[in-house]
């Protein structure tokens, strides 16, 4: 089996998210993708808690049997960190004969370094980066083991939970930002505002 991993806070999740699962998903050949949303990150704290971002993630993969929600990083205690390279353990444990695909977005390369255990990150799984096509910027060079990082061009795609968050403080429509049943969700919940 093909498995691919999307980490992130997904703070909502957005339209932006789906299309680049869906695109890996197709070129990469992979089985399954797996939605990981962060429980809590040392780089960046979530808005959102963690049990409604997941049931966001619920809302916006309803009907695609290939996209699957793990709650690996679901913490008990807020207090504790939770890591990139504990939770591809545990997956390499529970699918110790698959091969494991980690997707990252180009933006976050620059800052993989300063990741727990980075060096020893990039044994668990191939990293793909998913970069921009003509995209001059080679991030790896930053990286001592760049020869494990493969990069897959796709589309720009001008969307970000930070962009979603800003404009639902803003009080602005963020229709066709997010999947419809997020949307409500959203607003039901008076999130981000």
């Amino acid at each position: 089996m093909r498995l691919g991993i999307l980490g992130g806070t997904f703070d909502p999740i957005h339209c932006g998210h789906l299309k680049m699962a869906e695109y890996c998903h197709d070129k990469l050949q992979l089985n399954k993708i797996y939605f990981i949303p962060a429980g809590n990150p040392p780089h960046k704290k979530p808005q959102a808690p963690f049990d409604l971002r997941v049931q966001m993630l619920h809302l916006a993969l309803n009907g695609l049997p290939y996209f699957e929600i793990s709650e690996l990083e679901k913490q008990e205690h807020a207090r504790n960190y939770t890591y990139t390279y504990y939770t591809l353990e545990k997956l390499k444990k529970k699918h110790p004969t698959d091969e494991l695909f980690f997707l990252l977005g180009e933006d976050s390369v620059a800052d993989i370094s300063t990741w727990f255990k980075y060096n020893e990150l990039l044994s668990l799984a191939q990293f793909v980066i998913i970069s921009r096509p003509a995209d001059p910027e080679n991030h790896s060079n930053n990286l001592s083991l760049s020869r494990d990082l493969s990069y897959l061009e796709m589309p720009k795609i001008d969307i970000s939970s930070q962009c979603v968050r800003n404009m639902c403080s803003r009080g602005q429509s963020i229709h066709g930002l997010v999947p419809e049943k997020v949307e409500k969700f959203i607003k039901i919940n008076n999130l981000y505002t």
